[in-house]
C-alpha cells in the first residue's frame, strides 16, 4: 500500500510541475488575490534585515525584490523548471517542497505564498520547516483552505456531475499540524479573497491561466466523459451575482517562529 501511495504521489506532483510549468509565462497577469495575499505578509515581515531567506514554492520569482530587501541572500525554490526559468535572480534550486534538500538550522525566514496547499504531507512540510529555519527564525506563509472555489464545486453539483476540485485542508487541521510542528503561531488571519470575470468562461480559465488546474480540470475532464454539453451545463451552472462570475479563495495568513 505505501509503494502504492508513493507512485500517486509521484504522479501528482509530476502533473502539478507540468500544469504550472504551462502557466509559467502567463502567471504574473493572473495572479491577482495571490498578489493581495502576499501584500498582508510583506506587511507583517516589516523592513528588518534578515541574512538568509526561501522562498518556498516561488513561481516565477515575482517576490524576490521584496524579499531580496530584507535579506541578504534568497533562495528559491519551486517544482517547476520553467517557473524558475522565468526569474533571472537570486538562488534557484528545482526541488520538491516536501523533500527539502536543506541542512538543518539554514533560514532566518521562510516565505511561501499560495504554495503549501500542494504538499501532500503537510504534517511533514511543517515539521521540516521547523528544522530548516534557525531558532529565532520566522515563517510568512499563506495557504488555501477548505471552502475555495465553491462557485465552480456548485456548477459540478448543479451539472448533476461529480466535481474534480481539491479538497484543500480545513482550518482546524492546520492549527492541529502547527501544534505538533515545533513551531510557535505568533499571528493566524483567516481572509475571503475574490477574482471577479464578466463570464462563466473567464472564471475557470482563471485557474487554468495560474497553474492551478491540475486538480481543477473542468473543461478537460468534461470532454472526457462526453463532451461540449456538459462542458457547457458547467458554465450555464456557474454561479451568477449581478453579472459578475466570482472565484472565492479562503485564505490563512500565518506568521509561525521557531523558539
Amino acid at each position: 500500500m505505501e509503494l502504492k501511495k508513493n507512485r500517486m504521489n509521484a504522479i501528482n506532483k509530476s502533473m502539478t510541475a507540468k500544469k504550472f510549468s504551462k502557466a509559467a509565462a502567463c502567471y504574473e497577469e493572473h495572479a491577482k488575490v495571490q498578489a493581495k495575499s502576499a501584500q498582508i505578509l510583506f506587511d507583517w515581515i516589516g523592513t528588518r534585515k534578515r541574512f538568509c531567506t526561501l522562498n518556498l514554492g516561488c513561481g516565477p520569482g515575482l517576490h524576490y525584490s521584496t524579499l531580496n530587501t530584507v535579506s541578504n541572500l534568497v533562495v528559491q525554490l519551486d517544482l517547476s523548471e520553467s517557473m524558475l526559468s522565468t526569474s533571472e535572480e537570486g538562488h534557484k534550486v528545482c526541488a520538491d517542497m516536501d523533500a527539502l534538500p536543506f541542512q538543518e538550522n539554514v533560514f532566518d525566514l521562510v516565505f511561501s505564498n499560495f504554495a503549501i496547499q500542494w504538499s501532500q504531507d503537510l504534517n511533514s512540510l511543517l515539521l521540516n520547516l521547523a528544522s530548516v529555519l534557525k531558532p529565532q527564525g520566522e515563517a510568512y506563509l499563506s495557504i488555501v483552505l477548505e471552502g475555495s472555489l465553491n462557485e465552480v464545486k456548485k456548477a459540478y453539483v448543479d451539472s448533476n456531475l461529480t466535481s474534480n476540485v481539491n479538497n484543500f485542508t480545513h482550518l482546524d487541521t492546520l492549527k492541529r499540524y502547527i501544534e505538533t510542528s515545533s513551531l510557535k503561531l505568533q499571528t493566524l488571519e483567516k481572509v475571503t479573497l475574490k477574482d471577479v470575470f464578466v463570464s462563466p468562461k473567464e472564471a475557470l480559465q482563471s485557474i487554468k491561466r495560474i497553474g492551478a488546474n491540475h486538480t481543477l480540470m473542468p473543461t478537460q475532464a468534461c470532454v472526457g466523459l462526453g463532451g461540449k454539453s456538459k462542458i457547457q451545463s458547467i458554465l450555464s451552472n456557474y454561479p451568477c451575482n449581478n453579472g459578475i462570475y466570482e472565484v472565492t479563495y479562503e485564505v490563512a495568513l500565518l506568521k509561525l517562529t521557531k523558539e
